[in-house]
């Protein structure tokens, strides 16, 4: 394996595994006025039945979605197209977990 290739693999290792304390929600709507920890929270809570507060979310904020050239027309004349995907960094990884 060249030095090159080396490198890639370990700085791929490293981005993975800051990721660890990682979750991706998609389809969870957040309005401008929200907060994204307070409406992670909140679905987490109601739907999943699991004491998780605003407190155990370190980051919560949401990420472009990619679309199609097809879809992009659609999505600009549907509200219902514009749910985004939502990156959520708990403090610890066993929180994470119980999510997951």
């Amino acid at each position: 394996m060249s030095v090159v290739r080396k490198n890639a693999v370990a700085a791929n290792d490293t981005a993975q595994y800051s990721r660890h304390n990682n979750v991706r929600i998609k389809g969870l709507q957040v309005t401008s006025s929200d907060d994204c920890h307070t409406t992670v929270a909140d679905f987490i809570q109601k739907n999943l039945h699991l004491h998780i507060g605003v407190d155990d979310i370190e980051v919560a904020h949401t990420l472009p979605t990619r679309s199609t050239r097809a879809n992009q027309h659609t999505a600009a004349n549907s509200s219902d197209s514009r749910s985004s995907m939502i990156i959520v960094h708990f403090w610890q990884r066993d929180v994470r977990d119980s999510v997951i």
